[in-house]
């Protein structure tokens, strides 16, 4: 910008036209502050840019002729309304719409400014909303003190005492958060004379939450989180009073459902990345109220449009502080237990190789698709005397006799509300089933004196304790079903837990989410049958299972 002398005021009611920049190369880093154990610190930074071409200035004098004009520029991430982490803060930019104030006895908003002028693409995301690192705001009025206020109050604000945090934010990209200027973000300066030219930084008066969840297990690609919820034990949204010195949190208003959350609704994009935080799947940014607060919940509302199923998963923190103008990164794992590996435990009965052995499928399955290969196959799906029963996973997978005290005497319970994922997908469902070591002490606490010891589980089948001969189920055709309880158990150490994982016919998944298949040891005789579990909301089955299909061979505990 060029260095204009000091014009003569005329008795025109022209005012003198003086510049308000940004002071030059002047970084303020954050104390970093630990937030759920983890860190993260907003960057407030500020520098000078090349100045604009002459033809520029000279187009913009015939526009802005009578305003004083306030300069914003640099060469770094300044402090301004819209931002993206970079793993270590936040940096700001302007976007359209956004407005300044200045304290001259009297608020005074600009009159306009060069924004929609400057707005380029974000380098780093294409799709990202256009923003600028340098702004001029011109305003009408005569500036001649040594400094004044500045204020920001929010795109389009209508107010320069006033600061309206949002309780419903939205997000359209991941870490693109160009959507807190009109949330509830805010700022002070104060724009010291220096040389004909007016100085100022801004400082953000809000706080910030950076959110990363992840799953460490892995990665479920099909879903999205729809939306993160955070409520505190005091109003973080709402208006406030704003002065020269930021937010005053005297004026925090009563608490209330409607003020004690705000809610971050994110678009489709944003994914659940697997082993580590990632940004770029998910970064979701949140402006809120600064303070101390006792209570503090996060919800992570997920959502898989084709298992349609929405799912909330919470966190709860405790004596949490968010300070005035500081970011903090919350990444949380959501457990959310992956059985994607168990695909290789879908075997045809009998068979030496699992279900896709040699078959690369994609890293999304879904039920009824059709995925191109052979499956491995046991030689006409027949008992034969191989290897496979004296192998893993066959070898530890329970025999029909034991299975028929899973089924009888482990209190089977319906879970429909634990959640997991598999192949890239959500779902709920399966069933608990007690240990074998706790049902054999409760029958012998029942007088099953028959039983000498929990190996002898594996020979016989006692159905009372006055049954003095029981059966043997092994290579016996048999069918038998219980109806599982649905209430919730109070505490599950005495339980396993098996998903319903459903089945594998020919190229295609069945029923996963809904019912579980699994194979014992124990064959049928004479036929391409063997004995199997399988089990859905109201039944729990024993029977008879064609050896061609591809159902789950594991241990049970």
């Amino acid at each position: 910008m060029r260095t204009r002398k000091k014009r003569t005021p005329r008795n025109t009611g022209a005012f003198n036209e003086r510049e308000f920049i940004t002071k030059k190369d002047r970084k303020m880093k954050t104390k970093v502050l630990s937030l759920f154990a983890l860190t993260g610190a907003l960057l407030l930074t500020i520098a000078c840019a090349s100045e604009e071409t002459t033809k520029q200035e000279q187009t913009q004098e015939q526009d802005t002729k009578g305003l004083t004009t306030f300069v914003v520029e640099d060469n770094e991430q300044i402090t301004r309304t819209t931002a993206e982490y970079d793993g270590s803060g936040l940096n700001f930019y302007w976007t359209e719409g956004d407005r300044l104030w200045v304290n001259n006895a009297t608020l005074k908003p600009d009159a306009k400014n060069n924004i929609a002028d400057l707005l380029a693409p974000n380098p780093t995301i294409p799709t990202g909303v256009k923003r600028t690192a340098t702004a001029k705001f011109y305003f009408d009025g005569n500036f001649t003190a040594p400094s004044y206020p500045v204020r920001y109050t929010g795109k389009g604000s209508t107010a320069g005492d006033k600061v309206t945090i949002k309780a419903q934010q939205n997000q359209a990209i991941p870490n693109d958060a160009s959507h807190l200027g009109e949330s509830g973000d805010c700022g002070t300066a104060t724009a010291t004379k220096s040389g004909g030219k007016y100085n100022f930084t801004l400082d953000h008066k809000a706080a910030y939450l950076t959110f990363m969840p992840y799953n460490l297990q892995g990665a479920i690609s099909g879903v999205h989180i729809a939306q993160i919820k955070v409520t505190a034990d005091q109003a973080i949204a709402g208006e406030f009073t704003f002065n020269d010195d930021g937010i005053d949190l005297t004026s925090r208003p009563a608490p209330s459902i409607a003020n004690k959350s705000i809610t971050l609704t994110l678009n489709s994009n944003f994914n659940i990345p697997g082993s580590a935080a990632d940004l770029s799947k998910n970064g979701a940014i949140m402006v809120l109220a600064p303070g101390i607060y006792s209570t503090f919940t996060v919800e992570y509302t997920l959502r898989d449009d084709v298992t349609n199923k929405t799912v909330t998963i919470t966190k709860i923190y405790n004596n949490l502080t968010l300070t005035a103008g500081k970011n903090r990164r919350v990444i949380a794992d959501l457990q959310v237990t992956d059985y994607s590996p168990w695909l290789n435990y879908y075997y045809q009965w009998g068979a030496t190789a699992f279900y896709w052995d040699g078959v690369t499928l994609p890293n999304v399955l879904i039920n009824y698709g059709s995925y191109n290969g052979t499956p491995s196959t046991n030689s006409n799906g027949k008992y034969a005397d191989n290897d496979a029963l004296s192998s893993p996973p066959f070898d530890t997978a329970p025999n029909a006799n034991e299975l028929y005290y899973y089924v009888h005497n482990g209190d089977p319970h319906w879970d429909n509300n634990i959640l997991w994922a598999f192949k890239g997908h959500l779902y709920t469902g399966g069933v608990w089933l007690k240990k074998q070591y706790i049902i054999y002490n409760d029958l012998k606490t029942a007088g099953y004196n028959q039983l000498p010891s929990q190996a002898g589980m594996k020979e016989k089948f006692y159905s009372s304790k006055d049954d003095a001969t029981g059966t043997d189920y092994n290579f016996e055709s048999g069918y038998t079903k219980v109806t599982p309880s649905t209430a919730t158990l109070s505490s599950t150490a005495d339980y396993f837990f098996l998903p319903a994982l459903g089945f594998f016919h020919s190229s295609s998944p069945y029923q996963i989410g809904s019912r579980g298949y699994y194979w014992t040891l124990s064959p049928i005789l004479d036929n391409n049958t063997a004995t199997a579990l399988s089990f859905f909301s109201n039944e729990v089955i024993i029977n008879n299972r064609h050896r061609e299909d591809g159902f789950v061979v594991r241990s049970f505990e």
